[in-house]
């Protein structure tokens, strides 16, 4: 999730796994676009079930076919979503899948505000080094 003052916040594709970019579709989505706008929007799974022939494919090196499922999940810290994972499976996520997905992203949640405080406090030290720094120049002179 990309936040700021002089725009609305929006989701920005980062990562992905045997995933090709196609020109049609956005790699940024803001909060109730699409389904992974409307998973962020909702802080709520959404599960689709009826996967329409054309929506997407799942390829390999022997072939490629629709999937049964694709779920989409919040990542959530706080009640401030941090993230949307999508997946797509050949099979059906049944409820232990998706027990097991929904508590992943909690811990994916508690992983990324971790990173995102270390990376804050990491800024901190060394903007307060360099503050000490310039701070002995400006006394030895």
């Amino acid at each position: 999730m990309e936040t700021s003052d002089h725009h609305p916040a929006y989701l920005k594709l980062l990562s992905s796994y045997a995933y090709r970019e196609r020109k049609h579709l956005s790699n940024r989505f803001h909060l109730g676009e699409g389904v992974v706008g409307q998973c962020a929007l909702e802080k709520e799974r959404i599960l689709i079930t009826s996967i329409p022939d054309d929506y997407i494919k799942i390829g390999s090196g022997l072939g490629e076919a629709t999937p049964a499922n694709v779920v989409v999940l919040p990542v959530v810290f706080e009640e401030q979503v941090t993230a949307v994972i999508e997946l797509a499976s050949f099979r059906h996520f049944n409820e232990v899948h998706l027990t097991f997905l929904d508590q992943l992203t909690e811990s994916i949640g508690i992983v990324l505000n971790t990173i995102a405080a270390s990376m804050r406090t990491e800024e901190l030290l060394k903007q307060s080094q360099s503050l000490a720094e310039e701070l002995q120049t400006q006394q030895k002179n």
